[in-house]
């Protein structure tokens, strides 16, 4: 994870100067907690980046993610899919009125996914010289709303996120004796 943020780190210094980079928000929108690891802030957009470092020959058969040991895995998709709703709730919120892309990137060459589809929310290894070029040719002439886009996020970002949220209880009210492991049910 953390070389491959790395990589792409340095792969984004070659952008232009001018087009704001941040790397590694988080946030809690609706009790919910999102974490970003890299966006740019374009003339028109924000373009979203969640990196991933896999290594190895990776299988999609339909939905279903495989590992080189061939078990089941997390679609790494369902991390855009979750967060993309609560970033048009904050971008909302914050009277932000600016699109957005969100793209899940393949940084270290050795990954490969057989099977897979096109589709624009994924760039591989052999995608990613083409797309920074595109990147690079854009321009930015800053403007209100983007100092506001800047401030908003780095003001709204939570060092040390509470990943854990306790929910508050009285013993009183706590269900006593001995349950079924499989059902729940209280044993008589």
């Amino acid at each position: 994870g953390a070389d491959g943020e790395i990589r792409w780190t340095t792969l984004l210094s070659e952008l232009p100067d001018d087009i704001p980079i941040l790397y590694d928000l988080n946030f809690e929108i609706n009790q919910s907690i999102i974490q970003l690891d890299a966006l740019c802030i374009l003339q028109n957009k924000i373009v979203i980046f969640e990196i991933k470092n896999y290594s190895g020959n990776y299988t999609l058969v339909g939905d279903q993610w495989l590992s080189p040991s061939k078990k089941e895995m997390k679609s790494p998709l369902i991390q855009i899919k979750r967060n993309e709703p609560l970033i048009h709730q904050f971008l909302k919120r914050y009277q932000l009125p600016i699109p957005f892309e969100y793209h899940l990137i393949f940084v270290n060459p050795k990954f490969i996914l057989y099977g897979a589809k096109p589709n624009e929310n994924i760039i591989f290894p052999g995608q990613i010289p083409p797309y920074l070029d595109s990147l690079k040719k854009q321009t930015i002439s800053p403007t209100l709303l983007h100092t506001k886009i800047i401030e908003t996020l780095l003001n709204n970002h939570k060092n040390k996120l509470n990943m854990l949220v306790k929910p508050e209880y009285h013993y009183e009210e706590l269900a006593k004796g001995v349950f079924c492991s499989k059902c729940c049910g209280r044993m008589e």
